[in-house]
């Protein structure tokens, strides 16, 4: 089984980063590769990440992770600096950063071997439903309520923690 996990808002806590350097009154190197030399990005990872990870194989995980030349000159190496600091290149095989859509960049790493596929962005899903229906998509929502949650659709899959990742991934 193959892991293909995003990054932001999937195992690194954006918003409680960007709320911290809010607080802190940085916002002005929020997106520059200089802010990870004030900040560790492990501080941020979600509460299951540490724990997680170690109980896959290395070679089942990697990091597809967006980013987004548009916004601004450094968010590219600001992207580069974030993964760097928050140390998880230890756990997986590979870390691929990209830009655009990702069902291209999951096909070529799922092949036809099983894999699911791990993120919060709903479009993403769709398009790696469109060039691999193979593959499980897991649509993140850490901040979804239980009583609230809802099936996306027959082939995505809506999750608030790895828990529940291997709860589906293990009735599959």
């Amino acid at each position: 089984m193959k892991y293909i996990l995003d990054f932001d808002r999937t195992l690194f806590d954006t918003n409680a980063f960007k709320a911290q350097v809010a607080k802190d009154n940085k916002t002005d190197t929020l997106l520059t590769p200089a802010i990870w030399q004030e900040y560790s990005a492990q501080d941020f990872l979600y509460d299951d990440v540490l724990p997680w990870l170690p109980r896959k194989s290395r070679e089942s995980l990697v990091i597809l992770t967006a980013m987004s030349p548009g916004a601004g000159p450094q968010a590219c190496e600001f992207q580069k600096a974030k993964l760097a600091s928050s140390g998880l290149a230890d756990f997986v095989s590979k870390v691929i950063f990209m830009v655009g859509d990702k069902g291209k960049y999951v096909s070529d790493i799922a092949a036809l071997q099983p894999a699911c596929f791990i993120d919060d962005v709903l479009p993403h899903h769709q398009s790696v439903q469109k060039y691999t229906p193979h593959v499980t998509s897991l649509l993140m929502d850490r901040a979804v309520e239980a009583t609230a949650r809802k099936p996306v659709d027959s082939n995505i899959h809506l999750v608030r923690n790895l828990a529940e990742v291997d709860a589906i991934m293990g009735a599959i």
